[in-house]
């Protein structure tokens, strides 16, 4: 994308409804590998970097399919070291009967990126240190996931129905050192 920022990107995206994702690896350790993307509604316009090395960034943008009565709603999961991510997003063309949101999940196994998954992040799973979830109301809420390996930070922005993920992923904080 020849250096432009994801707000760049997504300004330029010629549809109604999209949801531009930008990841930042800071991890020392791993790479983030094997994306696979879900689409509710809407289809992928940019798929996601096959890797995302240490240090660096990747993105990818979705986009409400063109004459559709819906919106831009799906999932995008990453997997670091042996860990999957999964980050669901949701743009509905009627805003006021669905909310603007997201969420973030890290499940206790691999699981495939596709409608069950889907189902599960937007109408079945519950906070958890797992799993997270806002709506986008007049305020910003960010998502913060944090495990023995990694710590997963999220924020949404959506100005112009063109809505904007950045999400973080890093290594966990260690603890504290303290002797025998």
């Amino acid at each position: 994308m020849s250096g432009k920022s994801i707000e760049e990107i997504v300004k330029d995206i010629n549809s109604t409804r999209c949801v531009g994702i930008e990841i930042t690896n800071n991890s020392k350790h791993f790479k983030l590998s094997l994306p696979a993307t879900y689409a509710y509604c809407g289809r992928v316009n940019i798929p996601p970097d096959p890797t995302i090395e240490k240090g660096q960034k990747g993105i990818s943008v979705f986009i409400k399919t063109p004459l559709s009565a819906y919106g831009c709603v799906g999932v995008l999961s990453y997997m670091f070291d042996d860990q999957q991510i999964s980050l669901l997003f949701s743009n509905p063309l009627d805003q006021l009967k669905y909310n603007v949101e997201y969420a973030l999940y890290t499940p206790d196994q691999k699981t495939p990126t596709d409608e069950v998954l889907y189902n599960n992040m937007y109408y079945h799973l519950s906070e958890t240190k797992s799993f997270t979830k806002a709506s986008l109301g007049r305020g910003n809420v960010a998502l913060q996931i944090v495990t023995d390996q990694m710590e997963v930070t999220a924020t949404m922005a959506n100005e112009k129905n063109k809505a904007i993920i950045k999400l973080q992923v890093g290594d966990a904080s260690s603890t504290p050192f303290s002797p025998n």
